[in-house]
C-alpha cells in the first residue's frame, strides 16, 4: 500500500478506530431456487443493486435468503408496509426494542 499524504491518510489510513482504504461489499443476488447455486442475470444498469421486487397494492411478497457473507446482515423493503409479525422475526424482544432488526448470520437461511 503506498503512502498517503497527511490529508489521504485522515480517510485512508488503517487502524483500531480507522477503517482504512479496502471496503468489502455485501451484494443481494437472485438465484432460481432454493440450491442458491444458479444466478439469475440481471442488467448491467443495476450495477451493485440487488434483485428488484415489484408488487401491487395487496400483493404477497415472499423472500428466501441465504447469507453467503462474514458476518450477519439484514433486509428491510422500502416502501412495503409490513405488520410486526410479518418480519420474521420470533423472539418476543423485538416487540420490546422496535429498533432491533432481523439479522442473518453468515451461512444461514431464511425461508
Amino acid at each position: 500500500m503506498p503512502p498517503f499524504n497527511r490529508h489521504a491518510s485522515v480517510f485512508l489510513s488503517s487502524g483500531k478506530t480507522r477503517i482504512g482504504s479496502v471496503y468489502k461489499k455485501a451484494l443481494y443476488r437472485q438465484y432460481t431456487d432454493g440450491s442458491y447455486s444458479e444466478e439469475i442475470a440481471k442488467p448491467a444498469w443495476l450495477g451493485f443493486l440487488g434483485p428488484i421486487l415489484r408488487a401491487e397494492v395487496g400483493d404477497v411478497i415472499e423472500v428466501h435468503m441465504k447469507n453467503f457473507a462474514t458476518r450477519s446482515y439484514s433486509l428491510h423493503p422500502h416502501g412495503v408496509f409490513y405488520e410486526k409479525n410479518s418480519e420474521g422475526w420470533i423472539c418476543i424482544i423485538s416487540l420490546l426494542v422496535p429498533l432491533l432488526v432481523l439479522l442473518f448470520p453468515p451461512s444461514h437461511s431464511f425461508c
